[in-house]
Formats: structure tokens, C-alpha cells, sequence
């Protein structure tokens, strides 16, 4: 398992009705669904075979074979607690990053069904992203602040800063990615695709060490790193954000950003890389700057629209939780901006938004062009998304050119075939993620249909009970209709909110594209665009913004259309795109517009290796150029940051705030105390300003005066050594500024009881809640507390009951409505011998100084017999917990802790008998009774006698096993109970279904 970088807070909602509680399954992504799909599993060779699936879905969804040939799929996983991994790996899966409580997984096709019955909280498939594919120098800039001279560079250079790079890998043996003395910049490299040393912690592709790196450049030859970058993507945005233009007829004319920052690469594909491979690089360049000490900006030029475009994806919230001082992320805005700028004849308009009024329907048109039809079963569809608020309630109709349609209701799944296409709708179908719940609709030709036909399609949206009032935002992003078929948004859809996933996260920093070239030298002279917009105006294709949830993105616009930048000797590209010299190549796209920006932070943390997210995007606003091109816009509706954020980049404003132009007037740190636990490590910001009070990044040197205290790294890092009070000086120059570090002992979580005893008897049904046992959780100390196992000796009487973890947020030790369930057990046989219930909850954390109610509840089975009792004892001894920041485990002290007893029967005061459930999926139904039954029997509802049960009767119990007088199980159906109790007669009827194997689950 790898390293947990963060606590997950993550909760299952509880439903009560009553004291019936039914747990949350995880939410499946509606794509996973395709691969179960039986129209198109049926054009399979065998159950899973790889032939269609792959061909089909493999472009779409990260698809791939184990060592024996199995197909498997790539996951991004949200977890419940850590106990998923192994119920996981028990499927055959293959777990690569865990971070917090995000997984990235490779699950076997055939496993896929399955995964609804793990606990997890939220499962999605890993998409295939997409590259978004001097002049561009000048434009930026850079050659103001940096220059090549006899003697080498000079100015700003990157010197010091790692750039990580993801993408199709890079040409090491490339003259641009060596130093002056001949010795490779790139540090090393994780090619995914290659076999052989894997880097620690992952068990896939091969590891290239610095020294491995340099003998490919020394001899020429790949032996020692077998790398190769046969796309020329990777190679190209490198080039852009570090080369050092040496290579090629000119020397050094083709120059990246920051030509003397070195490299780390991840090879992630040759084409396309998918999300949960990404994760996993992420987490291994984040573990790279920190073993080499070093800042680092890494550049993902890649993207996808199969998103809720609104920061919410796993990939996302990953590069939220790992970008910190010293470690940023430079991602691209992508390419289905439909900006109209260029003499495009058509624009392929992809998002629509309604706002749902009572009693009004919205309708969406979209027209697809003629192209040639075949009978090709799945091959040929449209894949559209709604994303919408999760209480919201929409009935969607899609209907075809013909007039024919599918109407699908909120919560449920439809599917209609027709010669126009097959339509099939999930209609936000089952749970759905607190920011958004999805209306997924597929176009194709599976079973017996043919593919979209062209003309006008309509999706009509009906608001259904309550209206929420938020937007619901229609995405048409995926489509694969021959080699000319095209899908173009009509009436209602827009060139808003289409910035790709990961662009919409947080803190990354997104990338915009404008142009700067239209043509470029080649061996045969010139070669220019077909179509092409204004220099300086925006890329045609700029994905614009603002994000769903209405966030400024991008941020920054950069160089994107004719960037000239290293090409890699093993990529086979036009002839026409090589520019003289043969070393360098041509590419559009806002991939070429991100490394830009990388390139400039690097440059930027040559003089603040600290450089924090947050800072950067407050950077942007006062650095940036406008002019009359960024204040234009490109829907009639939209604002002109939502294509161009704040602007153009511009390096030598951006480094004005480090060299030169602006005179550090104060140095202030921040927190200026702080009070951190014994081994924990605190992060400190330093900001340093001009007299008017605006920031500039001038030197900054750290330095503690106690270090026997704590200590503290060049990017303002302190961690913890002993108890007592440090001081830590962040100077810039004659100007300092001090903070006060108090270090303390590690928190303690403190243990007790809630309750003198425990509620009254109750009626016990199947599925009924039981509160046995009320704990208070306080953490006493500075640092939060994550709890990873509570454990409880448990007796009662029930043979198939579960121990229920949930929390008690207002304290009254009862099950009620909307408390959250924490952690269940598997089914339990429960006697008068104790047996020890293990809680692993993972997922529950306790702030500094605050408390949490818990409630240990039993789910009885509905057989439990008169007077049942079910007790709990805490063992305090196996309460397992790890402190946040310290890192220290198990600190425990108990309170006062009473044992607590639930005494329970199953009958009420006015009740004769109870049954232990109707309808009836087990194997067998309880019988209890007031008084012992004088007649017992079950008939047909047409009145044949099944069964006389007054043998079975136990005193005032009956277990009847479903078996007729005969001995032969009774077949699913509606029977009559008539019983004798006391002097009444009582008739019911009884409900058998199939039976299942998962009897007793709620």
C-alpha cells in the first residue's frame, strides 16, 4: 500500500425509517455499464472477450491486459475505510497510489459487476486523456529576462527547479535536454509502457536512474534506459517548458522557458494516458522533489470532457490535496473550444445549460450531418452527459429524426432500439456524489439498431417535484460516427464551461492558448495554416471557461498555436512540420500553451522555491498583459475572462516581483505562533512587500535559532524535535520577521461512555436497530486524531446479526433520522460467549479539542427470541488510532466507561405473533408467538394445505425451513398462515421470493 497523504472524511448516510437503517452502495459511474452492456458484450468471442470491448471502449476508458491476457479496467476508487484495498484485491485487482482515501486500481473486466457490493463510497473509471496539442518566446517575454551568451546562459533560467513532465515520454538523446558539459538535465524517468525495475512502491514499467540516463547520452545507444518517445508529444512540450534550443541549424534559436531547470519524466503512453495512471505519477514526482529537496512545477497537458466540469473528478481532488509550497501544477484548458475566429464553417458547439422551471420543459436540439451508415454494431455513437443537482428530479426524453423516442424518469435506466439509433438514458440511477448527479445518454447502433441517424435530435428535460433552482449543464462529448459524421450543438447550446477535467481543479494553474505563429521555415521553405486566427488572438480551440460551480478558469493564456519546440528522432511527424534544421517541430494546441506557463514558474521558484498555489493565482491578475485582443468575447453570452482568465503571460512582469523593479519594504511571517505536536512538521509562509504594500518575492533565507527545538527547511518547512519554544526567522536581506514555535506533547484521544443505561426494550423486527452502547471520542491536544479501529466484545442472541458503528451527533444515544453510518460488520452469530467485533473506520477524524458522539447499534435479524439481551464492552485496548500531524499512534486514555445492556422482545404488548420478515427471501422465517400456537398451518391461497407447522413449535417459537409436508422447498409465491393463539384466530398472508445470497444484508 502506499502512503496515506491525507484523511478522507468520508461518510455513508444513513436512512432511517423507523430504526431500519439501509447503507449507502457506492456510486458507479455510468460508464462502467458498457462493459457489461449485453448488446455489446454479445459481439464478444467469449464473456469478455478483448476484441470488441478494447476496439470499441479503449480510446474512451483505460483498457488493458494483465500477464495472462485478461482484460482489465482501470479505477479510481473513493474508499469507505482502508479495508476496501483488500476486499478489492480479493477481485483480482491490481492496486497502484492511495492517497487519503483515493485508490487507483486495475480490476478485471469480469470483476466489474461487483464492486456494488464493496465499501466504497464512489468508483470511477478512468478515462483516456486526451494531448492538447521564436515567435511564441517573444511573446511571453522571456528573452527579456533571460540570454545565451559565449560564456553560457545568464538571467533566469530555472537553475535549481525540477520540471516534471507527464506525458508520451522524451527524446533523451535530444541535444536540448543536455547541459553545456554534455551531461543529461533529466534526472529520471518512469516509463510506464516499458518492463523491468519499477520504482519503489508500484509494481508496473521500468525506472530510469540519473547515472542509467547519462550512459544513453554518452554512448548513444538506449541500452540502459530503453525509453523512446515515438509520439513526439511529450518531447515537444519539454522542449517548451526546459529545452535549451542546442540542437538544430541555429543553435539555441528554438529555446524553451527555462533552459537550465532539469527534468523528471513520466512516460504515461504514446498517445493517450489514462487518469489512474496519472494519479499514480503524481504522487511518485511529489515523492521525487521531496527526496531530491528540491521545488518542483509538473506539466500535464492532457485533458477530457467526460467531467462534471466542475473540480469534483478523483483526478482533480488529487492534484488539490498534493499541490503545496514547492509543488505546483500546470494543466491545459483543452481543445473543444468552438471560438469562431479562424473561418471555421461550422462551430461544434458541445455544452448546453437550462435552468428548470416548475412545469416547463426545456428542450436541447443538436444536429447530426449525413455520413455514411453501416451496420457495425456498437462502433458508430454519441455519448452525452447532464450534470445536475442532486436533489433535482428530471424526466428525459431523447428523441430521434423520425420522431420516435425514449422517456427515462428520474432514478431509473431506459433503453429503446430503432433503425434512427438505439437510445439508452441512466437516469441519475442509484446514489450520486454530494456536488453533481449524472444524466448519462448513449446514441449507438448495439443490438438490433443501426447507428445515430443524421438530422435534428431533441432532448427535452421535465422538472419533476421539487425544483432546486440550480443549472442543469448538457455535455456532447464523445462521439465516433465514421470518418466525416459530426454532432453539432443547435438551439441551446453555447461555447461556455467547457474547460477539460483536470483543468477545473482548484489549485492547479489552467492554460489557455492564443496564437502567435501562422507559419513556420521549413527544408522546403514555408509552410503555413489553413485557417488560422489574428496573431494574438485566441486559438480557435481554447477551451473556455468559468468552471460549472462558476470559478475563473483558466487563469493565464500562453503561446498555443505554432510553437516550435524539440522533436524526438523516434516520432514520425510531417514533413511539413519540421522545421529547418530537422531538430524541432511545429504543434498546436493548449499542450503547447502549458508548458509556457511551466516554464515561467520555474523561473519563478528559481528565486521562491516556496511558491504556493494560491500565491500564484494571485500572481496572475497583476502581471498579466492585456490588450485588445483579451477583451474580446466569443459568445454572446459570455465575459471576456471566460477565455482568457486574466490575461496573456507575461514573464518579465512576473519576475519583476523577484528581481529588480520592486524593493522589498517588510518581511512578515505567517503564522506569526503556532503550537505544533512532538515529530509533527507545520508549514510557515513568509510574504515579502513593497512600501505600498504590494507583495515582491525577494531573496528569502530560513533559519531556526533553536534547532535542538525544531528545525526548518529552505521552503519554510519546521518540524518538531523536542518540547520547548523555537524561534524561526524568515529574512530577506537587512529585513527579518520571527515566528514563535511551541512544541508539545501529541495529542491524546480520550475515551467514555454517554450514557447510564441503555434504552428501553424494543419490538424486534428484521433489520431493526438496537442502540447497545454510547462513546464519546475527545482529542485533548493541538493535532486531529484519526481513528482506525474501534473493537467491542459482544453477547447476545441472534445467529445472523451485524454490529452497527454510527454517529450520535446530537448525543441522545438513539438511532434517528439522517446520522451517519461509520462502519458495519459481516453477519454475526451473537451467544452468550463473547465474540469480538472489529470496527476498522479509517475514515473518522477528531479535530483538536473537540468531541464526536458515537453509537454502537446491533441490525438484528428478526430472530432473536423473548428476552433477548445484547451487550458491549469496549476494549479499550484495541482502539487503534493515529495522531494527524506527529504521526504517533495509539495515545488512549479511558474515562469513566460503563458497560451498557440492550434488552430486547420481539412481540409488543398487544402483539400475538411476530415473524422475523414477510416477504421472505431467506431460507427460512421465525416464528414467535405470545402463547404457544394450538393450530399452526399454511395453505395455498387457493386452499390446499402446504405445511401443518404445530409440530415444529417450539414452545412460543417456530423456525420453519420453507418445506412442504412432503419435505420439498415451497416454490416462490403467495401463501396463507393460519394460526390458533389463545382463543383467536389469526390469518396472514406470506410473501416467498427467490432466495438470495446475500439474506440478512440491509
Amino acid at each position: 500500500m502506499r502512503r496515506l497523504l491525507r484523511s478522507g472524511a468520508v461518510a455513508v448516510a444513513l436512512v432511517a425509517a423507523a430504526v431500519r437503517l439501509t447503507a449507502q452502495q457506492p456510486v458507479i459511474d455510468p460508464l462502467l455499464r458498457t462493459l457489461l452492456d449485453p448488446a455489446r458484450t454479445a459481439e464478444a468471442p467469449d464473456a469478455f472477450g478483448g476484441s470488441v470491448i478494447a476496439a470499441s471502449l479503449g480510446a474512451r476508458l483505460a483498457i488493458d491486459a494483465d500477464a495472462l491476457g485478461r482484460e482489465r479496467v482501470g479505477l479510481l476508487v473513493e474508499m469507505q475505510s482502508a479495508a476496501a484495498l483488500g476486499a478489492l484485491r480479493a477481485l483480482g485487482a491490481e492496486i497502484g497510489a492511495v492517497i487519503g482515501s483515493i485508490a487507483t486500481v486495475r480490476l478485471p473486466v469480469n470483476a466489474v459487476e461487483q464492486l456494488a457490493g464493496l465499501p466504497l463510497v464512489r468508483v470511477q473509471a478512468a478515462r483516456m486523456l486526451q494531448l492538447d496539442h521564436d515567435s511564441s518566446m517573444k511573446a511571453i517575454g522571456v528573452d527579456a529576462v533571460r540570454q545565451r551568451t559565449a560564456g553560457g546562459w545568464t538571467g533566469s533560467t530555472g537553475t535549481g527547479v525540477l520540471v516534471g513532465i507527464i506525458d508520451t515520454g522524451i527524446d533523451l538523446r535530444h541535444a536540448d535536454f543536455h547541459d553545456d558539459a554534455g551531461r543529461s538535465r533529466v534526472v529520471s524517468v518512469w516509463d510506464h509502457t516499458a518492463a523491468g525495475t519499477t520504482p519503489a512502491g508500484f509494481g508496473y514499467g521500468r525506472y530510469c536512474t540519473a547515472a542509467e540516463i547519462q550512459q544513453v547520452v554518452d554512448s548513444g545507444t538506449l541500452m540502459t534506459c530503453p525509453s523512446v518517445d515515438s509520439h513526439g508529444h511529450g518531447t515537444h512540450v519539454a522542449g517548451t517548458a526546459a529545452g535549451d534550443g542546442s540542437a538544430g541549424a541555429v543553435p539555441y534559436r528554438y529555446a524553451g522557458v527555462a533552459p537550465e531547470a532539469d527534468l523528471v519524466i513520466v512516460k504515461a503512453g504514446d498517445g493517450t494516458v489514462s487518469e489512474d495512471r496519472v494519479v499514480d505519477a503524481l504522487l511518485w514526482l511529489r515523492e521525487q522533489s521531496l527526496a531530491l529537496g528540491r521545488p518542483m512545477v509538473v506539466n500535464m497537458s492532457f485533458g477530457h470532457d467526460f467531467s462534471p466540469h466542475d473540480g469534483s473528478t478523483l483526478l482533480e481532488q488529487v492534484v488539490d490535496e498534493l499541490a503545496a509550497p514547492g509543488f505546483l501544477m500546470v494543466l491545459s484548458a483543452g481543445n473543444v473550444g468552438a471560438n469562431d475566429n479562424a473561418g471555421v464553417a461550422r462551430p461544434e458547439l458541445i455544452h448546453a445549460r437550462v435552468q428548470p422551471r416548475p412545469y416547463t420543459a426545456d428542450t436541447l436540439t443538436f444536429d447530426v450531418a449525413d455520413y455514411r451508415r453501416t451496420t457495425n454494431g456498437c462502433g458508430n455513437f454519441i455519448w452525452l452527459s447532464a450534470w445536475q443537482h442532486p436533489d433535482e428530479r428530471l424526466t428525459v426524453t431523447v428523441v430521434r429524426p423520425n420522431g420516435t423516442s425514449v422517456v427515462t424518469p428520474a432514478l431509473s435506466i431506459g433503453i429503446g432500439e430503432d433503425q434512427q439509433g438505439r437510445i439508452a438514458v441512466t437516469n441519475a440511477f442509484g446514489a450520486q456524489p454530494a456536488t453533481a448527479a449524472e444524466i448519462f445518454i448513449e446514441l449507438d447502433g448495439c443490438g438490433t439498431s443501426l447507428p445515430p441517424a443524421p438530422g435534428l435530435w431533441k432532448i427535452v428535460l421535465r422538472p419533476g417535484g421539487t425544483v432546486t433552482g440550480a443549472p442543469v449543464d448538457l455535455y456532447m462529448h464523445s462521439m465516433e460516427l465514421g470518418s466525416t459524421g459530426r454532432a453539432y450543438g443547435a438551439a441551446g447550446f453555447d461555447n461556455r464551461f467547457v474547460v477539460s477535467s483536470p483543468g477545473a481543479a482548484r489549485r492547479g494553474i489552467t492554460v489557455g492558448a492564443f496564437a502567435t505563429r501562422s507559419c513556420w521555415p521549413t527544408a522546403a521553405g514555408q509552410s503555413c495554416y489553413d485557417e488560422s486566427e489574428e496573431i494574438g488572438d485566441l486559438a480557435r480551440f481554447s477551451g473556455g471557461g468559468p468552471t460549472r460551480d462558476g470559478r475563473l478558469k483558466p487563469e493565464i493564456t500562453a503561446p498555443g498555436i505554432g510553437v516550435v519546440s524539440a522533436l524526438s528522432a523516434g516520432a514520425g511527424v510531417p514533413a511539413d512540420r519540421v522545421v529547418s534544421g530537422g531538430a524541432h517541430w511545429t504543434l498546436e494546441g493548449t499542450s503547447m500553451a502549458a508548458p509556457h506557463v511551466t516554464g515561467a514558474l520555474a523561473l519563478l521558484m528559481q528565486y521562491r522555491p516556496s511558491l504556493n498555489p494560491e500565491e500564484v493565482l494571485g500572481i496572475f491578475p497583476r502581471t498579466s498583459t492585456l490588450d485588445a485582443f483579451t477583451s474580446r468575447t466569443y459568445d454572446v453570452a459570455g465575459r471576456p475572462e471566460d477565455w482568457w482568465g486574466n490575461g496573456k503571460l507575461h514573464v518579465p512582469s512576473l519576475l519583476s516581483l523577484v528581481q529588480g523593479t520592486g524593493v522589498v519594504a517588510a518581511v512578515t511571517v505567517m503564522p506569526q505562533t503556532d503550537s505544533i505536536p512532538r515529530g509533527a512538521r507545520t508549514q510557515l509562509q513568509a510574504h515579502t512587500v513593497d512600501a505600498a504594500g504590494d507583495i515582491v518575492f525577494g531573496p528569502l533565507e530560513w533559519t531556526s535559532l533553536d534547532p535542538a527545538t525544531a528545525v526548518v527547511d529552505p521552503q519554510g518547512g519546521v518540524t518538531a524535535i523536542e518540547l520547548g519554544a523555537a524561534r524561526i526567522v524568515a529574512q530577506s536581506g537587512a529585513l527579518a520577521d520571527t515566528a514563535s514555535i511551541t512544541v508539545v506533547e501529541p495529542a491524546v484521544l480520550m475515551v467514555s461512555s454517554t450514557h447510564e443505561a441503555a434504552p428501553s426494550p424494543a419490538n424486534v423486527r428484521a433489520g431493526m436497530l438496537l442502540p447497545v452502547f454510547g462513546l464519546r471520542l475527545t482529542v485533548v491536544g493541538t493535532e486531529a486524531v484519526r481513528v482506525r479501529e474501534i473493537a467491542f466484545d459482544m453477547t447476545g442472541r441472534d445467529d445472523n446479526a451485524r454490529v452497527l458503528l454510527l454517529s450520535d451527533d446530537n448525543g441522545d444515544g438513539l438511532v434517528d433520522e439522517g446520522e451517519h453510518l461509520l462502519r458495519m460488520t459481516d453477519a454475526l452469530e451473537l451467544g452468550a460467549v463473547p465474540v469480538v467485533a472489529v470496527l476498522p473506520v479509517d475514515t473518522l477524524t477528531i479535530g483538536p479539542g473537540t468531541s464526536r458522539n458515537l453509537l454502537l447499534a446491533v441490525q438484528v435479524s428478526g430472530a432473536p427470541p423473548h428476552g433477548s439481551s445484547f451487550a458491549a464492552s469496549l476494549l479499550i485496548d484495541r482502539l487503534r488510532t493515529v495522531n494527524i500531524e506527529s504521526r504517533e499512534q495509539d495515545r488512549v486514555a479511558a474515562g469513566v466507561i460503563t458497560e451498557l445492556i440492550t434488552r430486547t422482545t420481539v412481540l409488543l404488548e398487544n402483539e400475538l405473533f411476530a415473524l422475523s420478515e414477510n416477504p421472505v427471501r431467506a431460507d427460512q422465517v421465525i416464528f414467535n408467538f405470545a402463547t404457544p400456537p394450538s393450530y399452526a398451518t399454511v395453505f395455498t391461497v387457493a386452499g390446499s394445505r402446504v405445511a401443518d407447522l404445530l409440530a415444529r413449535v417450539n414452545g412460543d417459537r417456530l423456525v420453519w425451513d420453507l418445506t412442504s409436508d412432503d419435505g420439498h422447498r415451497i416454490v416462490p409465491g403467495v401463501y396463507l398462515l393460519v394460526f390458533r393463539v389463545g382463543s383467536e384466530l389469526i390469518r396472514e398472508k406470506l410473501f416467498v421470493l427467490s432466495p438470495r445470497s446475500d439474506v440478512g444484508r440491509p
